[in-house]
């Protein structure tokens, strides 16, 4: 898993920032968030699910989102990540 494909993903959360700047928000579960990341990125396809969410952990994501004014939060916890519910929100 490369920074290249970070920075993909990271260019993908910018965009889904923009789109909230109108008080919407994202809300998500990881594998629905993949499968976003899979239709505006065919090479995120490449990573695989298990390799999509390494990347997300292994990289400073949060910070990297924080520098273009987002952040994730965990909306509600339902025991494991990949059934928790996540936003990405425009931090103020």
């Amino acid at each position: 898993m490369s920074s290249q494909q970070h920075e993909k993903l990271i260019e993908i959360f910018k965009g889904m920032l923009s789109m909230e700047e109108g008080g919407r928000q994202w809300q998500f579960t990881l594998p629905e968030l993949y499968e976003f990341c899979c239709q505006s990125n065919s090479e995120i396809i490449e990573l695989g699910y298990p390799g999509f969410r390494k990347l997300l952990y292994q990289h400073p994501t949060n910070q990297r989102i924080a520098d273009s004014g987002g952040k994730f939060v965990v909306i509600e916890n339902k025991g494991h990540i990949d059934r928790n519910i996540y936003a990405l929100t425009v931090s103020g």
